[in-house]
């Protein structure tokens, strides 16, 4: 089961990303917004998904496998009250 977190404080000790480099961002969707981060404890770069419900988006991915569909490791629902966001958003992580 993924690591659960209370905080978006507690989220960045696991990752690293900046919202005000802008060539961290990767781009938008639908459901939210994506940008490049770097797992800490797994010494590689990922991509954060970042919305306000992307648990739909979550679900229906797990049961799809293609080259071309970014797989997702986990989604959590975080109180972001520092960056942008400032709501209760969704954070994924994508491989």
């Amino acid at each position: 089961m993924p690591k659960q977190y209370q905080t978006l404080e507690d989220f960045e000790k696991d990752y690293e990303f900046d919202f005000s480099d802008t060539t961290s961002y990767l781009g938008g969707g639908t459901y939210g917004d994506v940008w490049k981060a770097y797992d800490i404890h797994n010494n590689k770069l990922v991509a954060i998904k970042i919305g306000n419900d992307l648990l739909k988006e979550f679900e229906a991915a797990q049961s799809l496998k293609h080259k071309n569909i970014a797989q997702y490791e986990a989604c959590y629902r975080i109180a972001d009250k520092k960056s942008r966001y400032k709501r209760l958003c969704h954070y994924a992580v994508l491989s």
